[in-house]
């Protein structure tokens, strides 16, 4: 094991004192990262993600109407999640998937204001996934 690591960083310290142009050709033939790859569904995850902040950015009108979207809006989240979670993106998929949870916890809220506020700290929650993901990208 120890001489694995040797290995990798006497390899690390040649490419480091190569010529920029070969570093730099060694660095793309390194396989990509988990959500650069295609196929793991970034894409679909961010605009789950952003399609659900706009929802929740929109007061309910009725109690009824807010049980109603706040199904919605979780099962919307819970696929933002899992989409990233899919890609690596492991912080922002727990943001996403808080968010779903508080979304789902407001259907089953006994008034308009407690459905109002559950469905706010949902937003909030998504959109530190959201935030999250523009500052650092995955992690």
């Amino acid at each position: 094991m120890n001489q694995l690591r040797h290995r990798a960083a006497l390899a690390l310290l040649a490419l480091l004192a190569a010529p920029p142009a070969l570093a730099l050709l060694a660095l793309l033939a390194a396989p990509p990262a988990l959500a650069q790859r295609g196929g793991c569904g970034l894409a679909a995850g961010l605009d789950a993600l952003r399609e659900a902040e706009r929802g929740l950015a929109a007061p309910p009108a009725s109690l009824t109407a807010g049980r109603e979207e706040a199904a919605v809006l979780g099962a919307r989240l819970h696929a933002a999640a899992a989409s990233l979670a899919g890609c690596g993106c492991r912080q922002a998929a727990l943001h996403a998937m808080e968010a779903a949870g508080l979304a789902e916890q407001a259907g089953s809220e006994a008034s308009l204001e407690r459905l109002r506020r559950s469905l706010d700290r949902a937003r909030f929650s998504a959109g530190l996934a959201r935030g999250r993901l523009d500052r650092q990208g995955c992690s």
